[in-house]
């Protein structure tokens, strides 16, 4: 799990250092209700009520609208 946290970090970092104008980098909290793609940590902290819980749908809609608004 370390290990994963930490490579996103890295990655983020040097997309940011690339100096594209206009990037974004979304960090959702848990998603729910994905099509057929089980998380057991998700579904753990689901069942347990701990952190934020994001609607996978929405989250896709508001990176959308995000784009849209954000064309150059």
């Amino acid at each position: 799990m370390f290990l994963y946290v930490r490579t996103k970090g890295k990655i983020e970092n040097a997309v940011k250092d690339l100096k594209i104008p206009n990037i974004s980098i979304f960090k959702p909290g848990f998603l729910e209700d994905r099509d057929g793609d089980f998380r057991w940590v998700e579904w753990l902290l689901k069942k347990i009520r701990i952190g934020a819980r994001v609607q996978s749908k929405y989250l896709g809609e508001m990176m959308l609208k995000h784009a849209v608004d954000n064309i150059l």
